[in-house]
């Protein structure tokens, strides 16, 4: 981890537009040339910042006293999911340098890879570094997969933070008094809902207010009251059953994205020599994530794929999407068959594509470690509109009510070439 954050540092300093910061005169040996320490607050990205989202940083102390760094996430008008907020890492290991002008922080954990799908483990690290240019600070984060996640110019904000949106947890000195939430925004003047569990009451549905840096956060069951203020040091207080304590944040946790029927449909595969009717699902993030079911013996996670704006079809080129049948050839078990995305591996040439109410899906069917069947032009057609009560909502544990009806033998032409 510090070789990672020591190599994420020179690259915000040397690939990022911060060279200029080395080559000002005032850069000498010895001569100290940013302030002594970063001084608690918050920092938040400029107005003008490309993209749908806003992110804020804010510096204060955990509940031990130690230096934390936060990173929240803010989706704009403009974004699917606008409103939503996200804490996206929470950092108890920070550190800031008065000779190069920057703090460091890293986490173990975060919101993307553990909360945006769930599905891998991802530390990250986030800088905010001093421009002699501006008043404003570079502000970037980036996670240990290579992804820089936003990389933006912020600017401090002398205020207090206006939202208690987001994971929090805390106990009273005694740990008598507890309180853990989930706050999510309801509306742009400081309404919200979320589920708590305050003390040791069951997890429950509640809703909360926030003005004036004052939060109310009451219980719909019990009626449980909790109040909340920033102090001056940006600490999120609650004051619950009398007793006050700090309430450290949290990472947001894993959403796996829900999808609902839209269509249905007809897969046809070359491969299988198989056609099937099917149900298409669309993903509730507004990404253009959708999946249809069943594929091929696949009846429980289908086939995921991205349906792109210029109608242009990716889908995963690692692992790929299961078919659900496992091959066997001369009496031997060889293993599961997977198609992964063709094009995206450089096996096509041609980028599996929608048009006239079909789509095309290049896929290079393969057994990990085994052999290939090399690449199939499969169709899926639009049949019509899925009706709303074939299923009410998708968490990647279906269970179909039609199989595919798969004959268990694969075409003639096909040959796996085994190790």
């Amino acid at each position: 981890m510090k070789q990672y954050i020591k190599t994420l540092a020179l690259m915000l300093l040397v690939g990022l537009g911060l060279t200029s910061c080395l080559n000002d005169d005032r850069f000498d040996e010895g001569v100290q040339k940013y302030q002594k320490s970063l001084p608690y607050g918050v920092w938040k990205s400029v107005s003008n910042s490309p993209g749908n989202y806003d992110y804020t940083g804010i510096l204060t102390k955990d509940v031990a006293g130690k230096d934390l760094f936060y990173v929240i996430r803010t989706a704009r008008p403009t974004a699917p999911d606008s409103g939503e907020v996200k804490i996206l890492m929470v950092s108890h290991d920070v550190q800031y340098s008065d000779s190069t002008g920057m703090l460091q922080a890293s986490a173990p954990s975060c919101y993307f890879g553990d909360g945006e799908n769930g599905t891998k483990k991802l530390t990250a690290a986030a800088n905010l570094a001093i421009l002699h240019s501006s008043n404003n600070l570079i502000f970037q984060m980036v996670t240990s997969d290579g992804t820089t996640q936003f990389h933006l110019q912020a600017a401090r904000v002398e205020a207090k933070p206006t939202s208690i949106a987001g994971m929090w947890e805390g106990y009273s000195s005694d740990s008598t008094k507890y309180f853990t939430a989930e706050l999510k925004p309801a509306d742009a003047q400081g309404n919200g809902t979320g589920v708590a569990v305050f003390n040791d009451n069951d997890v429950e549905e509640v809703a909360y207010t926030f003005a004036n840096n004052a939060a109310t956060v009451t219980g719909k069951i019990t009626q449980k009251k909790a109040e909340f203020a920033y102090n001056d040091n940006y600490q999120l207080v609650a004051t619950l059953d009398g007793a006050t304590f700090v309430v450290d944040p949290m990472a947001s946790t894993s959403e796996p994205e829900n999808f609902t029927p839209a269509y249905t449909g007809k897969f046809t595969s070359k491969l299988f020599g198989e056609s099937s009717d099917v149900v298409i699902y669309k993903g509730d993030k507004g990404t253009g994530n959708y999946l249809f079911t069943p594929f091929i013996m696949n009846s429980t996670t289908g086939f995921v794929f991205n349906w792109a704006n210029d109608n242009t079809l990716s889908f995963d080129a690692k692992k790929g999407n299961a078919t659900g049948y496992t091959h066997k050839q001369n009496g031997r078990t060889l293993g599961p068959v997977y198609a992964l995305d063709a094009y995206a591996l450089g096996e096509s040439k041609t980028q599996s594509s929608f048009a006239n109410n079909v789509f095309t899906f290049y896929c290079f069917y393969s057994i990990p470690g085994v052999g290939d069947f090399g690449v199939f032009k499969e169709t899926l057609q639009i049949t019509g509109s899925a009706a709303p009560a074939q299923v009410a909502k998708f968490n990647l544990k279906l269970r179909s009510s039609k199989p595919f009806g798969f004959n268990g033998t694969l075409q003639r032409n096909v040959q796996l070439f085994a190790k």
